[in-house]
């Protein structure tokens, strides 16, 4: 199937013990929730036609959210999507993400973008997010472990970003369009702002010192944080 499941506005809310897997664009596609729970869900090798097909695009991969309210996930598992592996995509709000797993997930582990917050992450395993390095035909954007993009009030604790060829954590303010090296902001986005970030109690990790842990000029509140390279 090309989505296994798609919902706008659904009558239900919560999502248990679901696998998703090797679907051709998303494991699932949810749009206009409130009150939504996915707990104990695996999501994996979603996105798998484009990548074959040489046309892998950003937008797509394990779950994402859209226009989202009062959404938690628990235990969630997105590994080796060709993409994504958690998105939450324009106007979230109220957005937890605990207990959860990210690994191998080619192009971001976990993507907030341009939500209004409260974000909480918590207690979450990041590792091996990456677009392949060679692969410029297919991504042209920074891949990472976790993306912070235009998104305010967010708070990253307890968790472990490990061994991320590119950024263990993106942060930025606008959105943007990287050509060889060149960072450009698209669109009349300059009122999205990457504002009162914090991050706790975390360790990250890189495996060579190529590229810095945060990135493009936003000083997010940092507390018991540990780095190294390897």
């Amino acid at each position: 199937s090309w989505v296994l499941l798609s919902a706008a506005r659904p009558p239900w809310n919560v999502i248990d013990n679901v696998y998703a897997h090797h679907n051709g664009i998303y494991g699932m596609l949810i749009a206009h929730a409130q009150a939504f729970l996915v707990d104990n869900c695996r999501v994996e090798y979603n996105n798998w036609r484009g990548f074959e097909a040489g046309t892998v695009a950003y937008d797509a991969g394990g779950i994402k959210f859209f226009r989202t309210r009062h959404i938690e996930v628990d235990n969630y598992v997105g590994y080796r999507n060709y993409g994504h592996g958690l998105w939450f995509d324009k106007d979230g709000r109220d957005i937890s993400v605990t207990n959860s797993n990210f690994t191998f997930n080619m192009y971001r582990g976990l993507f907030i973008e341009r939500c209004f917050g409260p974000v909480t992450v918590d207690n979450c395993f990041m590792s091996h997010n990456s677009r392949p390095l060679d692969d410029n035909r297919i991504y042209r954007y920074r891949s990472s472990a976790m993306s912070i993009s235009a998104t305010d009030v967010a708070v990253i604790s307890n968790s472990f970003i490990l061994d991320q060829m590119e950024y263990p954590v993106l942060i930025h303010s606008v959105d943007y369009l990287m050509e060889d090296g060149i960072i450009e902001p698209y669109g009349d986005l300059i009122y999205f702002q990457a504002w009162n970030n914090e991050y706790h109690n975390n360790v990250f990790s890189k495996p060579n010192d190529d590229f810095t842990f945060f990135t493009f000029g936003v000083d997010p509140f940092m507390s018991r944080c540990y780095y190294f390279y390897h």
